[in-house]
């Protein structure tokens, strides 16, 4: 997400093909439920910072080994010191700590933690219009034994669901001196006698925090890259300071921990100093054991960072590339018109992008060129002919013309380009 306006600027859903050993793009999993492990912990920290629970982030609190709170099996910590400066907390991702401080405040009555967030807008539907949106899942919970236990598992992202997009809403807010921006898809509308220029909406009140807040935030989630005790040293590079948050959690199978697989995250945002892009990336249950959330998502987020400085895309004027390189112009495919193609070129300054138009043929074999894959095996398996094809993009070529005479049964090989 560009972090000034929310616009979100790209989302990838990878997976493994279930017919090969290809990755294939899959199920739109931003907008969908799930335990987020440790990065929810930035949520409750600037939470707690925000409503004084965190008056001096210098303050030692006593961690341990275990905090067995309201007589529950004991939090741990996968590396436990005895006591830590509350600026730790989100270097170490210490869960000790976290249940520690918000239990300080809503121990006495779980459900008013609920009632907070409901507060913030965080459970809000954001009305991206991405088809499947669900809001976060957060439990309120009653003020008795088993909620306060259930909060101090809460607290630091467990027995609670939560799509990628809303927690990265709140990572977005953060480096945005606290404004919470809504994320959305479309910042414009162009069409025949139509130029309409969206406005950036928020949520609820406009700010998720004051920037006094935010700024504090920012410096802890800098520290776990940059920290003597960051869970997110591996992301160091001589380019682009990363801040952000690692996470994990046991993915949940027939309703119980499977302790062998795991949900890897990574939130943040980049250039550390002066924000404009915020990411989280999400990978399920990597194969090997040595993988961990710095080593898999947050890669992933270190190396868009890269990409994008190297092209000078984060206010730098390095440019890496090789030789001259035209501007990059988008290629709009399959448009439905002369009419609309002309509309679009003209209004977005596209005088060389390429296009095509799908052909208009009463009979024989369709035209799927500029189309997409899926679109063109729809429309090819429903005329009877079966589909092969390679590459990836949309269809630029089709090995039988279009209106050729339909033999039901035939095969068809796209060919397909970016």
């Amino acid at each position: 997400m560009e972090v000034s306006t929310g616009n979100i600027k790209a989302i990838s859903n990878l997976e493994k093909s279930p017919s090969s050993d290809e990755y294939i793009e899959g199920m739109n999993r931003a907008v969908l439920g799930y335990e987020p492990g440790s990065v929810v912990k930035t949520l409750s920290m600037m939470i707690a910072v925000e409503d004084g629970i965190v008056k001096d982030v210098d303050e030692v609190i006593t961690t341990g080994h275990g905090f067995a709170y309201a007589g529950g099996r004991p939090i741990t910590d996968s590396h436990g010191v005895a006591s830590m400066p509350v600026r730790e907390v989100i270097e170490r991702s210490s869960n000790i700590g976290m249940a520690k401080i918000i239990t300080s405040r809503y121990g006495d009555n779980p459900g008013a933690f609920y009632t907070r967030l409901k507060k913030l807008g965080f459970l809000d539907p954001m009305n991206t219009g991405i088809a499947g949106e669900r809001p976060p899942r957060i439990d309120s919970v009653a003020s008795n034994r088993g909620g306060r236990i259930a909060l101090s598992r809460m607290c630091y992202g467990y027995s609670t669901e939560i799509p990628p997009l809303y927690t990265l809403s709140i990572y977005n807010a953060i480096a945005n001196d606290g404004k919470y921006v809504r994320p959305r898809l479309v910042e414009r509308l162009l069409g025949e006698g139509i130029d309409s220029v969206l406005p950036v909406s928020y949520v609820r009140d406009t700010m998720a925090c004051s920037p006094r807040t935010a700024e504090i935030m920012r410096m802890m989630l800098t520290n776990v890259v940059w920290g003597d005790h960051g869970t997110g040293k591996l992301l160091r590079n001589d380019k682009v300071r990363i801040a952000g948050k690692t996470g994990t959690c046991y993915i949940i199978e027939n309703g119980a921990y499977n302790t062998g697989k795991k949900r890897l995250a990574f939130c943040g945002f980049f250039p550390a100093e002066k924000p404009l892009y915020s990411c989280i990336v999400l990978t399920c249950y990597p194969k090997q054991n040595m993988f961990g959330a710095a080593s898999t998502s947050g890669t992933v987020l270190k190396n868009i960072a890269l990409k994008m400085f190297s092209r000078g895309m984060l206010n730098n004027s390095s440019d890496y590339r090789e030789g001259e390189h035209a501007p990059t112009r988008p290629t709009f495919f399959a448009s439905g018109g002369q009419r609309r193609i002309k509309n679009v070129r003209d209004n977005l300054g596209m005088g060389s992008v390429k296009y095509f138009e799908p052909g208009n043929h009463k009979s024989g074999v369709p035209s799927v060129l500029g189309y997409n894959l899926r679109d063109a095996i729809n429309v090819l398996e429903s005329a009877g002919l079966e589909v092969d094809f390679n590459g990836t993009g949309y269809v630029v070529a089709q090995s039988i013309s279009p209106g050729s005479t339909l033999r039901p049964g035939s095969r068809v090989r796209l060919t397909l380009n970016q």
